[in-house]
């Protein structure tokens, strides 16, 4: 006999005075959903005395927030525990490449993830760290893999000189927001030989959020928004290494092929376009007047062969600004097609003079 609260009578008697609480029973099923990954139901129907209809009851709750994962249907039912939150430090000294990283730590927690996301996070983590590995000059490094109900997270950290302070360096640049702005055009990198400058552009797509914290910046792209963010540090205190964070939505149907696709030559295959956020060029101004920060917006893309100039969130551009990219550049590199979007009418406007002249 079963009473309303699910409690099997034992003898006429229940074996508890009071119904069993919420929490010991999801408490139960966390722990032994590992060793009893076929057998769940019937394990803890048994050891509470309820129904296999209440046990399912706090199992479909346990589901629905992520902590429990179900595969297969009626005698083929298995019940997964979902790690929500992993992490590994690492001496880099000791560590032979990102490839085993991948493998032994987040592919195996990974694997029962839809392939697609399985694919961006192999090629967005294996690239940043690759980069860790290359160019941080760090000692250290730790790794976080976060997975909640709608979206998985992972950080990577070092304790290096900072990604923006490297690239200002070997690039001989002013100051670290014209390390973002390089970054963010693609081909960039401190080491031609063995990297082609493409990791950190097409990691910033493939991924929902991409975020990279160093030298008292924070640089974000979000590809939902179709967005670029670039502010100070609020802390004020500059931290010591990089920080990079990736961010996709568990049932996210993007895949790495459609984002390389957007950028490469149809007939040759190779990255040859790119948008550059013309907001970047500075941190905090909205206008852009003068020949030297077109000429700082134009650095290094003498690469591409398709070149988009996103002026979003930019109020005006002067005339000598225009001038720049769009006369003297262009008539230089005639090969090269120009074009430009998220353009407000003031800089429209601008734009279309400067193209008459």
């Amino acid at each position: 006999m079963v009473g309303k609260d699910g409690v099997k009578a034992d003898d006429g008697k229940a074996r508890h005075s009071k119904r069993t609480p919420s929490d010991a029973i999801r408490k139960h099923l966390l722990e032994s959903v590992a060793k009893h990954s076929h057998d769940l139901v019937s394990f803890t129907s048994a050891h509470f005395r309820i129904s296999a209809p209440a046990v399912h009851r706090h199992l479909k709750k346990l589901i629905a927030e992520g902590l429990i994962q179900k595969e297969g249907v009626t005698r083929h039912t298995r019940y997964f525990a979902t790690q929500r939150r992993s992490s590994w430090h690492f001496d880099l000294n000791q560590v032979s490449g990102e490839e085993e990283v991948w493998e032994t730590k987040l592919a195996p927690i990974l694997s029962r993830e839809l392939s697609n996301i399985q694919d961006i996070f192999q090629y967005s983590f294996t690239e940043m760290f690759n980069n860790v590995l290359d160019h941080s000059q760090a000692q250290s490094a730790r790794l976080t893999l976060e997975r909640k109900k709608e979206h998985i997270q992972i950080t990577i950290s070092d304790d290096g000189v900072g990604v923006f302070h490297k690239i200002k360096e070997h690039f001989s640049l002013n100051d670290f927001r014209e390390s973002v702005l390089a970054l963010s055009k693609g081909k960039t990198t401190t080491d031609p030989q063995r990297h082609s400058g493409e990791g950190i552009f097409f990691a910033s797509r493939v991924v929902d959020i991409f975020q990279v914290k160093a030298n008292g910046l924070v640089f974000c792209r979000s590809e939902l928004e179709d967005e670029w963010y670039l502010q100070s540090e609020k802390s004020g205190k500059e931290m010591i290494g990089t920080e990079v964070t990736l961010i996709i939505d568990r049932k996210s149907q993007r895949r790495t092929e459609e984002v390389f696709r957007r950028f490469s030559d149809p007939q040759t295959l190779q990255f040859e376009k790119t948008e550059v956020p013309a907001k970047l060029c500075q941190l905090e101004a909205k206008r852009y007047i003068s020949r030297s920060e077109a000429k700082r917006l134009l650095t290094g893309l003498s690469e591409f062969k398709h070149i988009v100039f996103d002026f979003r969130r930019v109020e005006a551009v002067g005339q000598g600004f225009v001038d720049e990219v769009f006369r003297v550049f262009a008539n230089k590199h005639p090969e090269i097609v120009l074009t430009h979007r998220n353009a407000n009418e003031d800089v429209e406007f601008m734009i279309k003079r400067g193209l008459q002249v």
